[in-house]
């Protein structure tokens, strides 16, 4: 439990930083503004297609190859952002970062939904919280030490290589209860439904709308309040960076 906490507070802390990152990154490949648009539509294309298929990728792998697989992924993708040459190379790393960090997000709410308690759940997801309340203070740190940018991309990198090794080395803790497996082997239907079966659920579409509208207005706000603060209302870095790191915090 203590190692998903941990691997949840760094699936979050690139999703607090980017916001931090953008004026300096938008300097750098010298792109319009908006175009962190085009940067998070990457990051979610890929997150997308890992995120549909993992309870497959479980079955298939196992959680702890997964986990393991998608936390060496992700640390080279971010350390491919922090090394990018141009634009386009950022945006191919932008969508593998998703391709592994939407493995990492379901992969691990799957797990914990079958085999641990609602309320350990709920600190699972508090710990993303402190994750993304990290990454805004972090990527300030760096900004006001006169680092560049890329620097938070690295040091994430090399992060995440080394929480990868951490559960390879403890990969036999990871295994689905024997009460989960049998419940499951007792619902072979439901084990088995079809996307189309689930899509055609009223109650799934009615999620997949409150999600769309929540996270869109998350997203969107984290990732844009310090451009407002230092760009639009001529607020210091360092206060920007704060007041951006306190809005992460309150999902924790």
């Amino acid at each position: 439990v203590i190692m998903a906490y941990a691997i949840f507070i760094l699936l979050g802390v690139p999703d607090g930083m980017l916001g931090v990152a953008w004026p300096s990154m938008q300097t750098t490949f010298g792109v319009a503004l908006g175009q962190m648009g085009v940067l998070l539509l990457a990051t979610t294309a890929g997150f997308v297609i890992t995120s549909f298929s993992a309870g497959r990728l479980i079955t298939r792998l196992g959680i702890a190859r997964l986990l393991t697989i998608s936390l060496i992924a992700r640390g080279l993708s971010l350390a491919a952002m922090g090394l990018a040459p141009s634009w386009p190379a950022l945006v191919a790393a932008a969508f593998c970062f998703g391709v592994s960090s939407g493995a990492i997000d379901a992969g691990m709410n799957t797990y914990f939904a079958m085999n641990l308690s609602p309320r350990l759940m709920n600190w699972l997801h508090a710990s993303f919280g402190l994750g993304a309340t990290l990454g805004p203070l972090l990527m300030t740190s760096l900004l006001s030490a006169g680092a560049v940018w890329r620097w938070g991309y690295w040091i994430l990198g090399a992060a995440h290589v080394l929480l990868a090794l951490w559960v390879l080395l403890r990969a036999g803790e990871w295994q689905m209860q024997s009460g989960a497996e049998s419940s499951a082997a007792r619902q072979p239907a439901a084990a088995q439904r079809s996307y189309l079966a689930t899509l055609s659920r009223p109650i799934v579409w009615v999620n997949i709308a409150l999600f769309f509208f929540y996270t869109g207005a998350e997203v969107s706000t984290g990732n844009w309040a310090f451009t407002l603060f230092t760009e639009g209302r001529g607020v210091p870095v360092a206060m920007a960076g704060f007041w951006a790191g306190f809005y992460w915090g309150s999902f924790t």
